[in-house]
């Protein structure tokens, strides 16, 4: 039987007797509403070293200060 909602952002895996949400890339899984939710890259620290971190839906943009070159593309 299908739950409408149930891993919504997601996809939803059957299992024997149970079920898995996975979520894509940039998006993590809220065990409370099983809703796939944007994952803020930026609250880990030095993400973006001495550059500012924009966080976006499922991903995020690094902006270096000036006299500073992004490399590794990140």
């Amino acid at each position: 039987q299908e739950l409408p909602g149930l891993c919504q952002g997601g996809q939803c895996i059957n299992t024997f007797g149970s079920f898995q949400c996975e979520c894509p890339r940039g998006f993590v899984l809220n065990t409370d509403t099983r809703v796939c939710e944007d994952f803020d890259e930026c609250e880990q620290p030095g993400v973006c070293g001495p550059g500012k971190c924009y966080n976006t839906i499922g991903n995020y943009t690094c902006i270096c200060p000036v006299d500073y070159m992004q490399v590794n593309g990140g």
